[in-house]
């Protein structure tokens, strides 16, 4: 299940002895886990409660011991009669002690709850059908900002980031519809963190409350929600894939004024290094629009590009429609392109200058 189901349904049945959080979003995994410490805990406990304890190791590190970890599970405290352990980086200890792992979710210590904080669980492992059966598995990854590409036709405010925060406002008290809430992720940006913290402040300046939520209308949100949205490079992507110049360089001049967005917190700055960033970004986008068009033209489907790019069946599809729009010999002009853009970044030829000349000669349809 997803996130936003389970925190629906938290307060019902009988707490599980394991729980796997999978994703990257952390917002969401904190709130489950802040959800599970009421349930089980009780609605008073501090959140110091909730015993962490971190699988990851800095280079050089030894690995983390499971064995000692699944005793100090199994052993008991007189002074917390239930307990609730959160192991951060537990992708670390699925490596190194799967089997230990699927015994302890066989048979789990009697009043512990062990919350395992997943980047990644391959469905197709024995572990993954292990917890499955005896735990509960939940997805915890930012709903899309945009259509699904099977809905071509859709409105842009009609996307699951939007349906989520219209749920979101209103537990604080703020009526939105689906374009009231797309506008604010708009000038927002689509973090549910920061989201659920701009809905909170809405509420409050229009003075709702759960029980009497205060509306708000797409048209009102300009004047009571400041534009922070910082673009990144999938939006570049995207803009690439679509062919549409002016949605392109908007994003990359927004890149070069704010700088990238990394994974890991803090952004990449500076007219130089942002093209360097930029200029293999824009490679892999046109590469993998590259393999998708000869596939496509040797009469292959979706399938085979989600198997040549390892990307899923459904963002296949987008791939592949993308593909379509580019010709051939365009991606033969791109090429060379590409590459004196790279030496000019790398020479010391204006960066900025060189990636939006790469943009505006290969993204706008040529004959």
């Amino acid at each position: 299940m997803d996130a936003q189901a389970f925190l629906r349904g938290v307060a019902k049945g009988k707490p599980a002895a394991v729980y796997a959080l999978v994703g990257d979003e952390s917002f969401f995994k904190d709130r489950i886990v802040a959800a599970l410490r009421k349930r089980v805990l009780g609605p008073d406990s501090p959140a110091s409660a909730v015993r962490t304890v971190s699988a990851r190791r800095a280079p050089g590190e030894p690995p983390i011991e499971p064995h000692a970890l699944f005793d100090e599970l199994r052993t008991g405290s007189l002074f917390e009669p239930v307990r609730l352990v959160r192991v951060e980086g537990a992708d670390a200890l699925v490596e190194a002690a799967a089997e230990a792992l699927e015994a302890y979710v066989a048979s789990p210590a009697a009043q512990v709850h062990l919350v395992l904080d997943l980047d990644k669980l391959d469905g197709r492992t024995r572990f993954a059908r292990r917890i499955a059966e005896a735990g509960v598995v939940i997805a915890c990854r930012r709903p899309f900002d945009h259509p699904p590409p099977w809905q071509p036709d859709a409105e842009p405010w009609d996307h699951p980031l939007a349906a989520w925060l219209v749920e979101e406002a209103r537990s604080q008290g703020l009526a939105l519809d689906k374009p009231a809430a797309h506008a604010i992720v708009e000038r927002v940006g689509s973090e549910p963190g920061l989201l659920a913290r701009e809905a909170e402040r809405l509420a409050a300046v229009l003075g709702g409350t759960p029980a009497a939520a205060k509306p708000l209308a797409a048209d009102g949100v300009a004047s009571l929600v400041a534009d922070t949205r910082g673009e990144d490079l999938f939006r570049l992507a995207d803009a690439i894939a679509r062919r549409d110049l002016s949605a392109a360089l908007k994003v990359a001049d927004a890149l070069f004024r704010d700088g990238v967005p990394e994974r890991e917190g803090g952004r990449t700055r500076g007219e130089g290094p942002v093209a360097a960033r930029i200029v293999p970004w824009v490679h892999r986008t046109l590469r993998e629009l590259w393999v998708a068009r000869g596939i496509a033209d040797s009469g292959g489907a979706a399938a085979e590009v989600a198997r040549a790019l390892g990307k899923k069946p459904v963002f296949a599809e987008a791939l592949l429609r993308d593909a379509r729009r580019f010709e051939p010999r365009e991606f033969e002009r791109a090429w060379p392109r590409l590459l004196a853009t790279d030496l000019a970044v790398k020479g010391g030829s204006p960066p900025r200058l060189a990636v939006e000349t790469f943009l505006m000669e290969a993204v706008p349809r040529r004959p």
